[in-house]
């Protein structure tokens, strides 16, 4: 019998038989091979991948089974991968085999900065005044706040002493979406904006002088 369990070239003798009974025997090929092309046989399998923004994904990392596929096999994003934004991309690996047959293989690249929010900003200190004993707002104590994610969030490491006039050195936790902190030293000037004037009433007294002295 002809080993038909393995793809190739088998050499096999035919024996043929005449009506007499006399006998031929015949060297021949059977070829065997699978009819189906790797693309028919073959089930790429898509694996979602996460890049720098910036950075160009590999086509081959879009794909979970690899090591499944014939040796050979070639990847290759069929447009490529905007990665200049932040984001899902949604993409398409051309999966060509040795035989030339090709599979296309919906996949997903995940556009993300590692760094965190607090990474990526700086926040700058900006010095404001209040009134003895007004509270002041943490968010007015940060000169750049349109540069920050919108959400991020302000407040006081500890809340300022406004009892007495004076510099006063506090911190600003700056809390941005993504959880990440800065601690940003600012100062607080309190300090009464009336003048002197607005804050004393001073009152008449009468006095007596004799003649020729000064009062």
């Amino acid at each position: 019998p002809v080993d038909t369990t393995t793809e190739g070239d088998k050499d096999a003798t035919v024996i043929v038989t005449y009506p007499d009974g006399s006998k031929d025997e015949v060297p021949v090929k059977v070829i065997v091979k699978d009819p189906r092309t790797d693309a028919d046989k073959n089930t790429p399998v898509a694996k979602d991948q996460t890049v720098k923004p910036g950075d160009q994904p590999n086509a081959k990392d879009s794909i979970g089974n690899v090591g499944d596929l014939p040796e050979g096999t070639k990847f290759e994003y069929k447009t490529p991968v905007d990665t200049t934004t932040e984001g899902e991309k949604d993409a398409t690996v051309v999966v060509t085999y040795p035989d030339g047959s090709k599979d296309e293989v919906p996949v997903k690249v995940i556009v993300k900065d590692p760094r965190t929010d607090a990474d990526k900003n700086t926040p700058v200190a900006k010095d404001q005044t209040v009134k003895p004993g007004d509270q002041p707002n943490a968010k007015d104590s940060i000169g750049n706040v349109g540069d920050l994610p919108e959400g991020t969030k302000f407040e006081y490491k500890t809340p300022v002493d406004t009892t007495t006039e004076g510099d006063k050195d506090a911190t600003v936790i700056v809390t941005y979406p993504d959880g990440s902190k800065d601690e940003v030293p600012v100062k607080v000037t309190v300090k009464d904006p009336r003048t002197d004037a607005d804050k004393n009433t001073p009152t008449a007294k009468d006095q007596t002088v004799k003649p020729g002295d000064q009062p």
